[in-house]
């Protein structure tokens, strides 16, 4: 019988990704990384979610954060 292996995502393959689909207009920086999950098989998107927990990333934090550079707005 043969042993399914756990498929591991690099937070640099995530962050390419996020660009990829950034650059098409598929998403926008300022989405949550939890908009990534359409993107990806359910088993896929588990491993992703772990490793991004894994490096102190929230589902409810903006794509910008994982790929750095997010714009600050300051007050006048």
């Amino acid at each position: 019988m043969p042993t399914l292996q756990a498929t591991h995502y690099a937070v640099e393959a995530i962050q390419e990704e996020a660009r990829r689909l950034i650059r098409q207009g598929s998403l926008r920086r300022s989405e949550a990384i939890s908009h990534l999950q359409p993107f990806f098989s359910q088993r896929e998107w588990q491993s992703i979610a772990e490793e991004l927990e894994l490096q102190d990333y929230c589902p409810s934090d903006p794509i910008c954060d994982l790929l750095g550079g997010c714009e600050e707005w300051r007050e006048d």
